[in-house]
């Protein structure tokens, strides 16, 4: 089941089951009105939309997975952008960045980890994106 691949062995899932009746408060604090509910917590903040797939042992789990993915996706350049566009019908954020270690990136990921299934993310990373930061900079000092 989803604990037997996700129980404590698992670095960053954590299955919490919560009796709403004798822990009242813990529900209303977290908008539990149906059951049974399923919320993710993600970086510490509660993900905007609850769970709303099928109740099986295989989707749930297929949720999870998608859950722990790198929720910015790496582009190389303007080609990668316009076939991410054109296959993207969503909304999107595109950020550059001159490394993945820097704290700018650290803060869009954590954007994209809160954000998750509402709109994608992609990053032009390094050398791929100094151009066109210098173009932004460029145009800022106009």
């Amino acid at each position: 089941g989803i604990n037997a691949e996700y129980g404590e062995s698992t670095p960053g899932v954590a299955l919490v089951y919560v009796d709403c009746v004798a822990h009242a408060s813990i529900c209303q604090n977290y908008r539990v009105n149906k059951y049974p509910t399923m919320k993710f917590i993600r970086g510490g903040e509660l993900m905007k939309s609850e769970y709303r797939g099928q109740r099986s042992v295989e989707a749930i789990t297929g949720h999870i997975k998608s859950l722990m993915e790198d929720p910015v996706k790496q582009l190389h350049g303007d080609t990668e952008l316009s076939l991410a566009k054109e296959a993207n019908k969503k909304k999107f954020v595109l950020g550059y960045f001159t490394s993945t270690n820097s704290y700018s990136y650290e803060v869009f990921k954590a954007s994209a980890q809160v954000m998750h299934g509402q709109c994608q993310f992609y990053a032009i990373i390094g050398d791929d994106a100094k151009e066109k930061m210098m173009m932004m900079m460029m145009m800022m000092m106009m």
